[in-house]
């Protein structure tokens, strides 16, 4: 139940971070033999990717990110990346006008929203590791190349020019093997009138590298 068209009470591509857990992720990822105890999704939370638009926090303190894929709020990454997707995770989200302070609520299926007479968005998390380059802080060699781990949350249109090329392409050209797949993820500046922003351009760049895809399921899938 896609509701694009109301453009007014939906937060910039930037600022559509939704707080979730990564039980599922945890599972898989085995914590460090220092770590003692009991663990749960809510001690990993993965790092975020976003673009950096006009508006919002990552300008004022960082106007030279603009345009630009940001890594964790922290890093600039230019304006198109290398990555490779390992994880889509759909739900829907409260459609609340944008800057109300009304914790939006989430739910996993339409039937869900629609027993609750709530009105919602698309949204969905893409897990994805990034190229890098050697160097990169917190960068993680994989055969002869550095990744690092991110979620990236799209919704609105960036829903559309995402989510619906990876759902088209795993099940042709990728033969439902996601991580099997390479990409180019760009941004693109978008007019609307006196309005502008950046939006997000995903296209494909071959296969992943076979040991990456190794990794990935041994570790992520």
């Amino acid at each position: 139940m896609d509701l694009r068209k109301n453009k007014k009470t939906e937060a910039p591509e930037s600022e559509a971070i939704v707080e979730t857990t990564t039980s599922a992720l945890v599972a898989k990822m085995a914590m460090p033999s220092a770590f003692e105890g009991e663990f749960t999704a809510a001690d990993i939370k993965l790092p975020y990717l976003t673009i950096c638009q006009k508006s919002g926090n990552l300008m004022d303190e960082h106007p030279e990110w603009l345009g630009k894929w940001v890594y964790d709020k922290a890093a600039s990454l230019g304006d198109t990346i290398s990555v490779v997707f390992f994880k889509v995770k759909k739900f829907y989200l409260e459609n609340l006008p944008f800057g109300s302070d009304t914790i939006p609520r989430r739910f996993d299926t339409a039937a869900e929203a629609a027993e609750a007479n709530c009105n919602v968005v698309d949204v969905a998390e893409l897990d994805c590791l990034i190229e890098v380059a050697d160097d990169f802080d917190g960068g993680k060699k994989i055969g002869d190349k550095s990744y690092i781990i991110a979620r990236y949350t799209v919704r609105s249109t960036a829903y559309g020019a995402t989510v619906r090329v990876l759902v088209k392409d795993s099940a042709m050209r990728l033969n439902n093997n996601l991580p099997s797949g390479q990409y180019k993820l760009k941004t693109e500046k978008k007019t609307n009138g006196s309005n502008s922003w950046y939006a997000p351009v995903l296209l494909a760049d071959g296969k992943s590298p076979e040991e990456l895809q190794e990794y990935i399921s041994a570790n992520l899938a």
